[in-house]
């Protein structure tokens, strides 16, 4: 009776569990920029993405209180305090990198006058030229050029631990290929965090240097 009984509860907490994992994966699913992928080398892609256009803040700290301070500036943005009282549909990821240049196997997230950029990627249809101005003046709207992009993929909690192991994967890749980078590392967040670890989805990117004579 007791063994029938066990069966049963772990076979409704499976249930359970089950539900909640698809409800997330299918709940907060939101779009992300459009890209071209040139090489898939198992966890490591590269990418080539067209313009874009973003939302950016940049902010002074450690990492975690940087990217957790702009993320709600920057969400303040998109629920409508701008010039326009406009909502604007939130998309994936949120993108982190160093303000300043820094070595490439750094994350530099003890200091605290360590500074931070944060930045929302504005939906495709959205543009320079018609989105409204942000009521904060911290919050600055900028357009990218298109950019190849040397990027690991990963799950798990964006712990200093998960990122540095990732980082350093990241680099020995780029290194062994002969290939060449610019700028920091941009980490990229594509899921709140309540949701389950195992299904987040993380990447790590380095810009591509474009080689010469060659045509982006």
């Amino acid at each position: 009776m007791l063994i029938k009984f066990c069966f049963y509860t772990f076979m409704i907490a499976l249930i359970i569990f089950l539900v909640i994992v698809i409800w997330q994966m299918k709940a907060y699913k939101t779009s992300g920029p459009s890209y071209l992928t040139l090489k898939n080398d198992g966890a490591i892609t590269i990418r080539e993405y067209p313009s874009i256009t973003i939302a950016q803040v940049q902010m002074k700290g450690d990492r975690y209180h940087c990217i957790t301070s702009g993320f709600r500036l920057l969400a303040s943005y998109i629920f409508g305090q701008n010039t326009e009282n406009l909502k604007i549909a939130m998309t994936a990821p949120v993108m982190q990198t160093h303000a300043t240049t820094i070595e490439a196997d750094s994350m530099n997230t003890k200091t605290e006058d360590e500074e931070w950029i944060i930045r929302f990627i504005m939906p495709a249809n959205h543009d320079k030229s018609n989105l409204p101005q942000p009521n904060n003046p911290q919050i600055k709207i900028l357009s990218l050029s298109a950019k190849k992009y040397i990027v690991i993929r990963f799950s798990g909690s964006n712990t200093e631990s998960n990122l540095t192991r990732h980082l350093a994967l990241l680099k020995n890749y780029i290194q062994s290929s002969g290939l060449h980078t610019v700028g920091n590392p941009v980490y990229a967040f594509y899921n709140p965090p309540w949701i389950l670890p195992f299904l987040r989805r993380n990447e790590i990117m380095f810009e591509q240097q474009v080689e010469r004579g060659e045509v982006t």
